[in-house]
């Protein structure tokens, strides 16, 4: 009983483990089935479709919850990876996450619900394809007039430029973003810097006059117990016997 109770715990503990492949894989459905574009009531089905590709893919259970948390961990602080990574790794995820912040924002935009999408978004998608799909038996090469290579280059050539763009003006604009929040969060803290230092200085001044004003009273005070003091002696000194 104990046994199988343990058992249940370390498989409810796989659940929530992925690694940098189903990572991949579960950006890759995001991108694809889009859930942060899906309307009100739909957003369960369409994790969970997720969920179930993903499980299907990869030969584990993961919950449709543990999905989600992991997007949101992953969009949150990107990849991190446990052993050193290679340049090919950084690139994958890296453009991954930049197509889907920047379909995230463009769905922000335009409302949910919406089905046109970024053409570099499409593009991903066929590209990520592409790589999983299996490679062809070989077959003896065929020879290609030199016109059809230098397309085949030139299209492939475009298609990869046209990638690196939309990649680049998304993290651009993020960039851009990044110091736009940066520079009203130290205008902010300036202002309240402004603040303080004028409430300061008026509480400053403020106590320096009442100081003055409780010297000045307190001057008076003297003066007049003093006077006083003497016209008393005076008359005392009036009514003694003249010697």
């Amino acid at each position: 009983m104990a046994s199988g109770a343990k058992e249940g715990v370390e498989e409810v503990k796989k659940r929530f483990k992925f690694n940098y492949e189903e990572d991949m894989e579960l950006l890759r459905l995001v991108l694809k089935h889009e859930p942060y574009n899906a309307v009100h009531g739909s957003v369960a089905e369409k994790w969970e479709q997720i969920r179930t590709t993903l499980c299907a893919y990869v030969g584990k259970q993961f919950s449709a919850r543990a999905c989600k948390d992991r997007y949101g961990i992953l969009m949150q602080s990107g990849f991190r990876f446990k052993d050193p990574p290679s340049a090919q790794m950084i690139e994958d995820s890296t453009r991954v996450l930049t197509a889907i912040r920047h379909r995230v924002d463009d769905v922000k935009f335009k409302g949910k619900g919406r089905v046109d999408r970024v053409p570099s978004v499409d593009l991903l998608l066929q590209v990520d394809a592409s790589l999983e799909t299996p490679a062809p038996v070989a077959t003896p090469p065929t020879q290609a007039s030199p016109l059809h290579s230098a397309t085949s280059a030139i299209a492939v050539s475009t298609a990869d430029v046209s990638v690196f763009l939309r990649l680049l003006d998304g993290q651009l604009r993020m960039s851009a973003q990044h110091l736009d929040d940066a520079k009203e969060e130290r205008k902010f803290k300036r202002q309240k810097l402004e603040f303080e230092q004028r409430r300061f200085d008026q509480e400053m001044a403020f106590r320096a006059q009442e100081a003055q004003r409780r010297d000045q009273r307190d001057a008076e005070e003297r003066a007049q117990r003093r006077d006083e003091f003497q016209l008393l002696m005076d008359i005392v000194k009036s009514t003694l016997p003249k010697p």
